[in-house]
């Protein structure tokens, strides 16, 4: 059957890129986990998905269905990190909705754009990606505006005029160097505890501020077991959540990878590890002051204020990670403020509430 040819397959070339295109999709005659390294493509159930991440690469997003008006060819690269900008020279182009929408896919960022109306343009200075685009937000809108482009929401901009494209594009490279400069400590004490959790057998994947710990199953896809690391102190919070309204906060990495079954394996990597390295362990808690804990392992916390900063983190880290900007605060343009905002570790004053839109009404 298929089944038998598709592992025998498998055993070969693992690790090469192979495309595997079925009617059904690939739960329904094989239920082992997909191959990160190959390419699956199905129909079947008039469902349009498609996912590319570290785990898997699924496109199942160009279905029929039964009443379907707008038929049509689509295509996909084998690579699936890819820039379809990269040829286009320096400067301020005007693109399509199917285009920046590619573009994002191509830079394996998930987003969702519906907006139909508004002229969207790209601006690229040496590799650096700023999109906007130049629309009236709403009916009670007294006239178009610019607006940044933070994947499939919109945000204010203070230089909102046409003619302000000019402006966004001589300043760029400035603005790319300041928040690299800004996030440089940050995200390189970050990586090396990623690269710490996959050493035990874990994720490590970095979005914003939180690294996941323990490898997600194939049918939920996410971790329930985190670390926080606070850019304002540098403390690492691990914890338990379902979800962003409350959490389980753990004193340290070693408690929260033995209260969950899910981090066995990586509990037990951890033990034989300490014993092996004594004193050269980083330190992963809650707190330097451990005796406020008491004989307490864990204490139940909740409201959202850890997820605030993430997700300033991680618009900040859209820029170093994949050369987009998607947060613009004017303020970075000035050395002086980012040097004290380094120094009174106040990170939450890069944004501006008043400049956030509501991304339900985008």
């Amino acid at each position: 059957c298929f089944n038998t040819i598709y592992t025998k397959v498998l055993e070969c070339l693992g690790k090469n890129r192979v495309i595997v295109l079925t009617h059904v999709k690939k739960g329904d005659w094989n239920t082992e986990i997909h191959n990160p390294y190959w390419i699956y493509l199905n129909g079947h159930n008039h469902q349009n998905f498609y996912e590319i991440s570290d785990r898997r690469t699924i496109y199942a997003d160009n279905q029929i269905g039964y009443r379907a008006k707008n038929i049509g060819l689509k295509y996909f690269y084998c690579d699936n990190d890819y820039d379809i900008f990269a040829y286009y020279q320096d400067g301020v182009h005007e693109i399509t909705k199917e285009q920046y929408i590619d573009f994002n896919r191509g830079k394996l960022v998930s987003m969702s754009f519906k907006r139909e109306d508004g002229t969207i343009y790209m601006l690229k200075r040496d590799s650096m990606y700023l999109f906007l685009i130049y629309c009236q937000y709403s009916k009670r809108s007294r006239g178009k505006s610019l607006y940044l482009m933070n994947g499939g929401k919109l945000g204010r901009l203070r230089r909102n005029r046409l003619e302000d494209l000019s402006y966004y594009y001589d300043n760029l490279e400035k603005y790319a160097e300041n928040v690299n400069q800004l996030l440089y400590r940050y995200v390189g004490g970050q990586q090396k505890l990623s690269e710490f959790i996959k050493h035990l057998g874990g994720s490590g994947k970095i979005h914003g501020c939180i690294v996941d710990v323990e490898r997600p199953n194939e049918l939920e896809g996410f971790s329930y077991c985190h670390l926080f690391v606070n850019p304002i102190d540098g403390k690492v919070t691990p914890y338990f959540a379902y979800d962003v309204k409350s959490r389980i906060v753990y004193k340290d990495l070693k408690t929260l990878l033995q209260a969950h079954d899910s981090c066995k394996l990586m509990a037990n990597n951890y033990l034989r590890i300490e014993k092996e390295a004594a004193n050269n362990l980083p330190i992963v808690q809650y707190s330097g002051q451990m005796e406020e804990w008491e004989n307490e392992d864990a204490m139940y916390d909740e409201g959202s204020y850890l997820y605030k900063i993430s997700r300033i983190i991680k618009s900040l880290q859209y820029c170093t990670e994949k050369n987009i900007v998607r947060l613009w605060n004017e303020e970075l343009l000035n050395y002086d403020f980012v040097n004290r905002i380094k120094q009174s570790n106040q990170i939450d004053e890069i944004v501006d509430d008043r400049l956030m839109i509501d991304e339900k009404s985008v």
